[in-house]
């Protein structure tokens, strides 16, 4: 990719271009300018940009994340247990069996 056109490019080469710069990235310290196709330079400063704004968010939302805690006044916090659960009311009633006699067949 070390050649420069002094014409211009069509769409559909300098898509190519840009998918080629962003497979074959290079950080920024290894490359040279004068040796890159300009559409090649652009498309991996953008990767850089993006990668950048990625790691951006991801501290931006560690530290919307955290939510720090009021330290108890006493300092340390000891709940107690939990009172005991109350068994569910109901109503206790007495059901009376009919004294009829049930009919036995043989």
């Amino acid at each position: 990719m070390g050649v420069r056109t002094s014409t211009g490019l069509d769409f559909v080469a300098e898509l190519r271009l840009r998918q080629w710069a962003r497979q074959n990235y290079v950080p920024p310290e290894y490359r040279r300018d004068s040796d890159w196709h300009p559409v090649v330079l652009d498309e991996m400063r953008r990767k850089d940009a993006d990668t950048r704004d990625q790691q951006n968010r991801r501290i931006s939302a560690c530290v919307i994340d955290i939510v720090p805690l009021m330290p108890e006044p006493g300092g340390i916090r000891i709940d107690l247990p939990h009172a005991s659960i109350p068994a569910p009311k109901s109503l206790r009633t007495r059901i009376e069996e009919p004294q009829a006699s049930i009919p036995y067949y043989l």
